[in-house]
């Protein structure tokens, strides 16, 4: 009788791997049969999304105050099932997350790029530089730029990363909302 049951439901192979497409999360099967959700957004990543979310609202031209309207303006815009407000109020607050999908309509509609919305990346970030800047490049500087450059070349070699570090994580930002 056994033998009957495992061949009807055999159980899950362990650790075997797929994607959950109602939530876009990859599930691992263990020996016992209970599923384990991966790459599930902790705390902090909940968090960290829900201050990028409401970074890209507040500078939408779209002013949005409450939960409620985010989720009627997100309901406008998307072709896959609608929010209730009280998901919005979760990806405001968060202790959610959307989907994928929910991603991308909210990086679309508030012209955001989806890798910043979900990661905190910008989108430049992850391209290869143009190329840099050479010595013929400058051209004549001003006094404020000779000023900088001298400042600069006295520092030891480990803040002069810091300062080079921090004006390109600046003119990132500047390529984020430049637009």
């Amino acid at each position: 009788m056994a033998t009957e049951v495992s061949a009807r439901c055999p159980a899950p192979q362990p650790n075997i791997n797929h994607l959950d497409y109602s939530s876009n999360h990859l599930v691992s099967w263990h020996r016992n049969g209970s599923p384990t959700l991966l790459g599930m957004p902790s705390l902090e990543e909940k968090h960290a999304f829900a201050e990028r979310l409401k970074q890209a609202l507040t500078r939408s031209s779209k002013k949005i105050s409450s939960a409620a309207e985010l989720a009627l303006q997100f309901n406008l815009r998307t072709t896959g099932e609608p929010v209730s407000a009280q998901a919005a109020h979760k990806w405001l607050v968060g202790t959610a997350m959307p989907t994928l999908d929910k991603m991308e309509t909210l990086a679309v509609w508030l012209d955001v790029p989806l890798q910043w919305l979900r990661y905190g990346i910008p989108e430049s970030a992850t391209k290869p530089r143009k190329r840099k800047a050479k010595a013929g490049d400058l051209g004549i500087l001003s006094a404020d730029e000779a000023e900088l450059l001298a400042r600069l070349r006295a520092m030891p070699e480990v803040r002069r990363k810091l300062v080079l570090d921090l004006a390109e994580q600046l003119a990132l930002d500047g390529e984020m909302w430049a637009g």
